[in-house]
């Protein structure tokens, strides 16, 4: 009989210690699932206002969502690696501008879009972010290049815009961002026949780039 109550001791311990390994292990899971939902929605919440400061409609928003960490391949055949394409915004967008027009390609060859802003006395800027770019490096087609300013982003690293003028396109003043990235920023935007921004304008729109998605 002693025997039996030892027996019958232990397995009510053990039981015990079974139920509350089991208690904390799912406690522990409840925590990290309600932190990993509180940075969800936290990401969210830092989307939305990204996509709120470039002055995006909700359609707008929802169509580059579609394309935000979609899976790329880069490289040469022979070595192709898979990254997700980022889609990145301008969360300082000058007084006055809108978002004029947004373009959106997504095939087997290339993934882009383009945002176009302008306000009412036509000016206008555009940024695109492609798969298909290649690096921009310093005008060396005839042009008159005035000013270079470098310009610390928090996204691109250091990257220079070029204050410059082309015979060749046309004899306005123009602005445009030299970098290595698969990223396009100029103003004006020729077939729009629009005017150029400032060049303050074009730092701080630079400046102020981030990912839609943290």
């Amino acid at each position: 009989m002693t025997t039996l109550v030892g027996c019958s001791v232990m397995k009510h311990n053990v039981w015990t210690i079974g139920f509350l390994t089991g208690l904390i292990l799912s406690l522990s899971n409840i925590d990290r699932a309600v932190t990993v939902q509180s940075k969800s929605v936290d990401n969210l919440a830092q989307s939305q206002d990204i996509a709120r400061s470039a002055k995006l409609t909700a359609s707008q928003l929802e169509r580059l969502v579609s394309i935000d960490k979609k899976k790329i391949e880069l490289g040469e055949k022979s070595k192709k690696g898979i990254d997700e394409f980022k889609v990145i915004l301008p969360t300082f967008i000058p007084p006055g501008f809108n978002v004029d027009d947004l373009e959106i390609i997504d095939n087997n060859s290339e993934l882009s879009y383009r945002l176009v802003y302008r306000n009412s006395n036509n000016s206008c800027f555009y940024l695109i972010k492609t798969t298909n770019l290649k690096p921009r490096q310093s005008p060396d087609y005839g042009i008159n290049v005035w000013e270079v300013v470098e310009v610390d982003s928090p996204i691109l690293g250091k990257v220079y815009l070029d204050y410059y003028q082309s015979g060749v396109i046309s004899s306005q003043p123009c602005i445009r961002l030299r970098t290595s990235e698969n990223i396009e920023f100029e103003s004006p935007v020729w077939a729009k026949k629009c005017k150029v921004i400032s060049m303050q304008e074009a730092v701080k729109i630079i400046e102020s780039l981030q990912y839609l998605s943290p």
